[in-house]
């Protein structure tokens, strides 16, 4: 029997495949945007997540008022401002401050591995925000994604290519 036979495409969990076409997509952008999108996603997570991490001290500020969020909103927020700081920082010298190749197989090598750094970042920085108890993660997610130490593996790896990329230079 041939593999492809024995491939199932509607067995693939939502969550990885979500993160798939997460991977494409940031492939493709990288692809046709060059290294300054890719680079001002992976620095776009880190800015959101900081920004989300403020927002337990809104929530405060608000039930004062008594104002309440959704539960949704940690998630909700994330993907806005990584978006709205994707769009902000990917016109900047951010490329040239880490000195990417602009054409060439290194340009590849570099965006492939961005691409994949920026989906697992997202996941194990997007993932957690979600309610309890409005999805459950499959387990290849769980293990690559959320497990210990996985999140803190996955929040290093890009800092560690932006270092290795500095010093190949």
């Amino acid at each position: 029997m041939p593999l492809l036979a024995q491939v199932n495409i509607w067995g693939v969990p939502g969550d990885l495949a979500a993160l798939s076409l997460l991977f494409v997509g940031l492939l493709a952008f990288g692809l046709s945007g060059g290294q300054r999108f890719s680079v001002a996603f992976l620095v776009s997570l880190y800015i959101a997540m900081t920004l989300v991490a403020t927002l337990p001290t809104l929530r405060g500020f608000l039930l004062r008022f008594s104002l309440v969020l959704p539960s949704q909103t940690n998630a909700v927020a994330f993907v806005v401002a990584v978006g709205l700081a994707t769009w902000l920082l990917a016109g900047t010298a951010i490329a040239d401050l880490f000195h990417l190749a602009r054409k060439g197989f290194r340009a590849w090598w570099q965006i492939g591995i961005a691409s994949m750094l920026g989906t697992g970042l997202f996941a194990a920085l997007f993932f957690p925000m979600l309610p309890r108890g409005t999805w459950e993660p499959s387990a290849v997610l769980s293990w690559w994604f959320l497990a210990d130490p996985m999140p803190f593996i996955w929040t290093l790896a890009p800092i560690f290519f932006f270092v290795v990329l500095r010093t190949e230079k």
